[in-house]
């Protein structure tokens, strides 16, 4: 009885094949625009998807080129062709600018951008010019249905710049550009006021200005102590009770900051 049904199983397959080879082969593109939308109801967007190719080559009118593009898009957006889906939505936006679908397709475009991009680890550029578009679009559509779906991808996209940023500041300091880790530090601080980690990069920017004043030549120490002192005072401050061997760390290298340019004067004296 399995095997029988196995057997009907795979006829019932090679039957729907042969049927959706023979549609694409045929003549009949009023049975293609149906089938077309009816695999993409069912989710079959891979079957949808050569059907809408050859529809667009077939019909020449505006109205139905228009909601082939919108529809092809839809497809390989749902296929998670971003990339492809985004070259049809953009098309129906450029070409359509107040269509039925304009404010949708604009939308799914940002959204495919959005998904292409939305991993920190990516070109941090591309973030920054979704999130311009994204900014476009709702200054173009300021009553759009989709804003609060903008807001979360500009959230997002926010979040990510700030974890890519916070982490290029570690990455300065772990190779031992101690310089460019304090630098980076403030910049990243005063562009993100909200980061999680405040306590951890302040106090990083203190251990990295203590070593690239010791490191420094003499006559440049005296300065870059006195940077890395008011850093400190600034980490006791706001963090006295918060790590207490961090707490420490820092009270000890304010200690041997303070002696270290100690001896710098009496090095200075002596030479004179």
């Amino acid at each position: 009885m399995g095997r029988i049904m196995l057997l009907f199983i795979g006829l019932v397959s090679l039957s729907a094949c042969s049927e959706y080879s023979k549609l694409l082969k045929s003549d009949d593109y009023t049975k293609k625009y149906v089938k077309a939308n009816e695999y993409f109801e069912a989710g079959k967007y891979g079957k949808s998807i050569p059907l809408l190719d050859q529809l667009r080559e077939h019909y020449r009118y505006k109205d139905t080129i228009a909601y082939l593009l919108q529809l092809s898009g839809k497809c390989y957006f749902e296929n998670k062709e971003y990339d492809f889906a985004t070259l049809f939505f953009d098309d129906y936006a450029e070409n359509f600018p107040n269509g039925a679908y304009a404010e949708e397709c604009a939308f799914k475009s940002l959204q495919c951008m959005y998904l292409i991009r939305y991993s920190y680890q990516l070109d941090q550029v591309d973030a920054y010019k979704t999130i311009e578009k994204i900014k476009i679009y709702t200054n173009k559509y300021p009553n759009s249905a989709y804003l609060a779906q903008c807001n979360e991808m500009l959230d997002g996209l926010r979040t990510n710049l700030k974890r890519k940023e916070v982490e290029r500041t570690f990455q300065y300091y772990r190779i031992g550009d101690f310089r460019a880790a304090v630098v980076s530090a403030q910049n990243t601080m005063q562009a993100y006021p909200d980061i999680d980690n405040i306590e951890e990069m302040e106090h990083m920017m203190v251990v990295a200005q203590y070593n690239y004043a010791i490191n420094s030549i003499d006559k440049k120490k005296e300065e870059r102590y006195k940077v890395m002192l008011e850093l400190a005072n600034d980490y006791l401050r706001n963090h006295s009770n918060n790590v207490p061997s961090h707490n420490r760390e820092v009270k000890n290298l304010v200690s041997n900051a303070n002696e270290n340019l100690l001896k710098l004067k009496v090095k200075v004296k002596k030479r004179l």
